[in-house]
């Protein structure tokens, strides 16, 4: 009886604890979900930003989505304006290098949104790691020793 209730306790210590978030890619937003629950974006943000060092990656991840964001806008106008006839091959000569580089950079801008969006949901998600009790050993090193008899 008493192993039983003991079983009992640990797995509601246990289920209660769990709420780490896990992070899936859509084509163009993410889904999160927190202990196989379906939560919204708005709900992710406010759990983000519950610890400091969480609400900092999250915060750095927002930032260079709005950047990527607005560089790819600004790509899309490039685009619609160039196919439109709009602009004119000395116009080609100067916004064409700029076109390339922000290009790249908006991809180097999403691959690091992505590492600061994964670096927020794993601080947060060891906030709710068991500690582990560590072992602490000695190496004795036992050397030789003259031993005097009085």
């Amino acid at each position: 009886m008493k192993n039983l209730l003991l079983i009992t306790f640990l797995l509601f210590f246990s289920f209660s604890y769990a709420q780490e978030i896990t992070m899936f890619d859509e084509a163009f937003s993410y889904r999160f979900y927190q202990d196989q629950e379906r939560i919204s974006i708005k709900e992710a943000n406010q759990l983000m930003l519950s610890d400091s060092l969480s609400a900092l990656h999250w915060k750095r991840a927002r930032t260079k989505n709005t950047i990527v964001n607005g560089l790819l806008i600004c790509q899309l106008a490039f685009i619609v304006a160039g196919s439109s006839g709009k602009i004119s091959g000395e116009q080609y000569r100067v916004l064409g290098p700029i076109f390339f580089a922000s290009s790249f950079t908006s991809l180097g801008l999403a691959f690091s949104r992505q590492k600061s969006v994964r670096k927020a949901i794993l601080r947060y998600n060891s906030l709710f790691d068991i500690p582990k009790e560590e072992e602490v050993g000695v190496i004795l090193q036992l050397k030789p020793t003259l031993m005097a008899t009085y």
